[in-house]
């Protein structure tokens, strides 16, 4: 899923799924905080561009 550069001194990690990634960080949001998000609000988040994620 998310694979770092090795043997090299570059300041950024290669996304292979986005989509993995973001289910990954809702579920640990979700574990972390106790709260279920309905399936609705879980698809919403996965399909967010996300230059509207800070607004």
């Amino acid at each position: 899923m998310i694979e770092k550069w090795n043997n090299r001194n570059i300041p950024f990690t290669v996304v292979d799924s986005a989509s993995e990634v973001k289910k990954k960080l809702i579920n640990e949001f979700e574990v972390s905080t106790g709260l279920i998000f309905p399936t609705s609000v879980r698809m919403s988040l996965l399909t967010l561009n996300y230059k509207k994620l800070g607004q």
